[in-house]
This record gives C-alpha cells, sequence and structure tokens, in this order.
C-alpha cells in the first residue's frame, strides 16, 4: 500500500482545525499569548506507579483436625517459634479414653485369634482321622468284614472333616484381618492424641493467633485456623497490579522503589521477580499482578502495610530535556490557512472531500468508505458542537488551553472515541496507513509525557517542540526518551540547554 504524506487531514480536521475556530473564530476581540518555559539539563527517571500489599514470603496456617477445648496457650502474637515447638494442647481425655478401647479390642481379637489357631489344630486332627478310618474303611471293605453302608458312613466322616478344616482355615483368615482392623483404629487414635498437640511445622514467627485458651474448637466440616506462623520476615514480597497500557513495560529484574505510611519519607528497595500473564479486572481496567521482592533486614516492613510502588524503567543523568507540556503543545494557528480555505471549521463540503480523500489514500472503497467519511463528519460536528458551547461560556472572560469554558481533555476524549470507532471499520492495515497519515495526536499512541510516536519499547520515540523565531511559533522535530511527571529527555542539534520553548497558548480578551 502506498505511504501517505498528506497533511494529516482527517485529525487536522477534527483537532487543529477545532483549535483555530475555537480560539480565533472572533479575532475582533481575542488575541493569543504563547507562555513559554526553558530546556534543561537534569536527571530523567521514567517510572511506572502502583500500589500493593507486602507480605511475607510463606504464610503457614496451622490448624487442629480434631475438636476439644483448649486447655494449654504457650504463644502468643509475635512469639518466635521452632519447628516441632508445642503450641496449644487439646483436651485429650476422650481421646485417651478412645485409645484404651482400642487396646482393649486389639488384645480381644489377639484372643479369637488364639482360639481359631486351636480350633484350626482341631479341625486338622479330625481330618487326619477320618482320612485313617477311611484307608481302613476300604481295606475292610474288600475282606467283605463291614457292610457298604459303614464304608460310606467313614467316607461321610471324611468329608464332614475337610469342610471343617476348611472353615477353620477360613476363621483364622478373618480373626488376623479383625486384628489389622483393631490395629488401624488403635493407630487412628494415637494420631488423633498426637494431635492434641498443635505444634509449629516451621521455624518463624507467629503473627496472628485465632484462639483463646478454654476455647472450643470443632474440626467436624473444616480445619480450623489457630495459628498463622511467617517463615522469615527479613524477605517480604510485595503484589501490585500494572494497567494493561504500562504491563508492557515491566520484566523481571526492574528495580522498585516504595514506601509506606509508616516511615514517611523514607525509600525502601526491591525488584519484580514475576510478571504474572493472568489478567484481572478492576473498574473495568484490564490488570496484571507483579511480584516483587524486597528485602527487609530490621524487620520493620510489616505483613498488610500498603506500599506505593515505583518501578523503574530506566533513568539518565545530565540530558538535555524539555517539559512535557512542549511536546503536547501545539499553536492554535498551525491549520489557519486550510481552515480558512474550507471557510473556516466546519466547512462541510472541503472537510468532506479532504476525508474521501484520506478515505481512498488508504485503501477503502464502497461501503467502508462511506462509513469511514460519515464516522469523521459525525465525531466532527460533535466536536463543533462541543466548542461552539465551550467559546459562548468563555465570552465573559480569558482563558486558555484548560482555562475559560475549553476542557481539552473533553477533546483528547473526542478524539480517542473517533479512534475506536474506526478502529472497528479499518482492518488492521488500513488503520496503521491511517495513524500514519494523521500522527494519531490523542489518540492513545501518545504517552504521558512526549509528543509524537513511540518505538516498541515505550521508552523512546520522536516528537515536535515549538518556539518562537521572529516572533512566530516554528517546529523542531526531536527525538525522545524517557519521560517522567516533569520532564521528557530530547536529543536535537536545533536546541540547547536555556532555550525557551513554547508550553501553553492563553487566549486574552481585548477591550
Amino acid at each position: 500500500m502506498k505511504k501517505v504524506f498528506k497533511k494529516k487531514w482527517v485529525f487536522g480536521v477534527l483537532i487543529a482545525g477545532a483549535a483555530v475556530w475555537y480560539f480565533q473564530g472572533d479575532e475582533s476581540t481575542t488575541s493569543v499569548e504563547f507562555q513559554t518555559g526553558p530546556l534543561s539539563t537534569g536527571d530523567v527517571e521514567s517510572i511506572v506507579n502502583t500500589a500493593g500489599t507486602l507480605s511475607p514470603l510463606s504464610i503457614v496456617e496451622v490448624g487442629s483436625e480434631v475438636s476439644g477445648l483448649i486447655v494449654e496457650l504457650n504463644v502468643d502474637f509475635n512469639s518466635l517459634v521452632q519447628a516441632g515447638q508445642l503450641l496449644a494442647r487439646i483436651d485429650d481425655r476422650d481421646v485417651r479414653v478412645a485409645l484404651r478401647q482400642r487396646e482393649a479390642d486389639l488384645s480381644v481379637s489377639k484372643a479369637n485369634l488364639v482360639q481359631e489357631k486351636a480350633a484350626l489344630l482341631r479341625a486338622e486332627t479330625d481330618d487326619e482321622f477320618a482320612k485313617n478310618q477311611l484307608v481302613r474303611s476300604e481295606s475292610l471293605l474288600e475282606r467283605q468284614l463291614i457292610s457298604e453302608t459303614d464304608y460310606e458312613n467313614a467316607l461321610s466322616t471324611v468329608r464332614s472333616a475337610e469342610a471343617n478344616l476348611e472353615s477353620a482355615k477360613a476363621s483364622i483368615i478373618s480373626a488376623n484381618a479383625n486384628i489389622l482392623q483393631r490395629e488401624a483404629q488403635l493407630e487412628q487414635t494415637q494420631i488423633d492424641l498426637e494431635r492434641t498437640q498443635i505444634t509449629s511445622p516451621v521455624d518463624g514467627v507467629v503473627i496472628n493467633r485465632l484462639v483463646d485458651l478454654g476455647q472450643a474448637v470443632s474440626a467436624n466440616q473444616n480445619i480450623p485456623t489457630l495459628f498463622e506462623v511467617a517463615q522469615d520476615l527479613s524477605e517480604m514480597l510485595i503484589e501490585a497490579d500494572v494497567g494493561e497500557a504500562d504491563i508492557g513495560k515491566i520484566s523481571e529484574g526492574l528495580d522498585v522503589r516504595f514506601t509506606v505510611d509508616a516511615y514517611s519519607g523514607q525509600d525502601f528497595v526491591g525488584n519484580v521477580s514475576q510478571v504474572r500473564k493472568a489478567a484481572g479486572s478492576s473498574n473495568n481496567v484490564v490488570t496484571y499482578t507483579i511480584i516483587i521482592d524486597a528485602a527487609n533486614p530490621r524487620e520493620s516492613l510489616l505483613p498488610g502495610m500498603t506500599a506505593n510502588v515505583d518501578i523503574v524503567l530506566g533513568s539518565k543523568s545530565d540530558v538535555l530535556r524539555a517539559p512535557n507540556a512542549a511536546l503536547r503543545f501545539r499553536p492554535p494557528g498551525t491549520e489557519e490557512d486550510a481552515a480558512e480555505e474550507r471557510g473556516g471549521f466546519g466547512g462541510d463540503r472541503d472537510t468532506s472531500a479532504a476525508t474521501e480523500q484520506m478515505a481512498k489514500d488508504i485503501g477503502l472503497e464502497g461501503d467502508k468508505l462511506e462509513q469511514f467519511v460519515a464516522t469523521v463528519t459525525r465525531n466532527q460536528e460533535e466536536i463543533r458542537d462541543s466548542l461552539t458551547a465551550a467559546r459562548e461560556a468563555a465570552a465573559g472572560g480569558g482563558g486558555g488551553f484548560g482555562g475559560g469554558g475549553f476542557d481539552r481533555n473533553s477533546l483528547t476524549n473526542m478524539a480517542r472515541k473517533l479512534t475506536s470507532e474506526l478502529q472497528l471499520i479499518l482492518t488492521d492495515e488500513q488503520f496503521a496507513a491511517y495513524q500514519a497519515a494523521t500522527g494519531d495526536a490523542f489518540g492513545g499512541g501518545r504517552s504521558a509525557g512526549g509528543g509524537g510516536g513511540r518505538n516498541t519499547d515505550g521508552l523512546t520515540g520522536t516528537g515536535t517542540i515549538w518556539v518562537m523565531r521572529d516572533g512566530e511559533p516554528v517546529s523542531i522535530a526531536v527525538r525522545t526518551g524517557l519521560a517522567d511527571t516533569q520532564y521528557t529527555e530530547i536529543q536535537s542539534n536545533e536546541l540547547v540547554d536555556g532555550d525557551e520553548v513554547i508550553v501553553r497558548a492563553v487566549v486574552l480578551l481585548n477591550d
């Protein structure tokens, strides 16, 4: 697709034309005064600010798996504990009674096994005797010394003895199984007895105690938490949320500064240890969770404290820097000639022609071209109506960008609305061409501290700064770097430390 080099028509029509119309719609009563600020050499630090909650690296919840009354409590809040140390004890009398019952049951089962073994021995003896009798009966029957009835009785006795033997063997197996069952019940009761002793599973400090002496503990449906033990308070972590607009700049290993309300004016340091990929949502804003590790050698930071976090994306010293307002500024007369040629803001015929040409330049045709022109025209009318009301409201006093009845943020939001609507109409390729032609000013491609485009790292890009030359504002293209809340790093062969750059235009009412 061919590259578009026109004068950013669409956005010029909507934004620059609107500003000209607003500020210069009545030249007989207003004049524009430009305010300047100096370029300076100094430090610039780019940060992302967020907030999070401090917590230990590991918190172990100590609970109870048995029910009963707390009859012994050996630790309190902030107690240092070691692994295996007794923290509390639950009344174990019922468990000890059950333990003795299980021991008695096991003894009975073992006695039953002895009886079953004796029964097995008798069954084996009877079986052996019956088989010997059968052998003798066979011999006597061959010599016709006994009747066949006597032989059949001997055979029946053998079969009965064999059945009794098998039954005795089965009774032995059952007795052994019963012993195993009783042993398991005894072991479970012994475990329950051990569980009445609440011990710490780790070395650490008790940060929360949720039980009192004499309190009844019920573990019938779930395991109640009695204590919370932090393993090590010399290392803390912060779990913080970062918006989707900034998460692309965050990576593991970045340095972090943070403060807490408990120690006003004191900075603590840490670093980003993890950037989680799972997205969340807060007030319809998509966020991502980051984990920050922080040293706490004096253990002055406590769990639950709120940390105000600055994630340091980068910092530079002794660089040429410009006030952020200078990179956002555009003089109201920038598009004056074009506006006059169109008959002022709202010259519908020429504006529509320019918009239609833009649509053709980025490859639109047919229904999409009509949708594009209609969307731009509708947004143009909304801006015009808004500015009409603003200028009428400002008629009684002077004002500038942000002064009088003019709300620059409202204008910016309208421009972003246009960008969102065009994204639904255009393909990715067409929208990229539209952005290239318009600069996408205010359309979401501009960061807080820089004018113009940003590179993929989110920290460097290009912009425009305006200076006064022979009484007229002149634009100078610059390369931008790191930005903070006040300044943006710039690089330019035409600007030096101390140069005055335009940061604001104020509309004054003439007498």
